[in-house]
């Protein structure tokens, strides 16, 4: 049981790490978390950030996530540009 407990919280720090790890990549590129379409994206990862770890994974944004654009067609071309650009890390990061 305690190795089990151990595993858990060893999983859930590297859960909160990751997701971190996604707003620091936002961070470094300038994209803010209102660039995201519905803003659902960076929500979700900032539940795990906080360890909230109760979360769906069948909203439609996660569907495809992989061949969706993650933005609003009223973005700026520029910060499309480079969403696109950051999606398969993104990606990784959801994964």
């Amino acid at each position: 049981r305690k190795e089990v407990l151990k595993q858990q919280k060893d999983l859930e720090e590297s859960i909160k790490v990751h997701a971190a790890g996604f707003f620091e990549l936002l961070n470094e590129n300038g994209i803010d978390t209102d660039c995201f379409s519905g803003g659902y994206c960076p929500k979700f990862f900032l539940k795990l950030q906080k360890g909230d770890f109760n979360v769906g994974f069948s909203a439609g944004w996660q569907l495809n996530l992989a061949e969706k654009a993650l933005y609003a067609s009223k973005l700026a071309a520029d910060k499309k540009a480079l969403l696109d650009n950051l999606q398969p890390q993104i990606v990784e990061y959801y994964s």
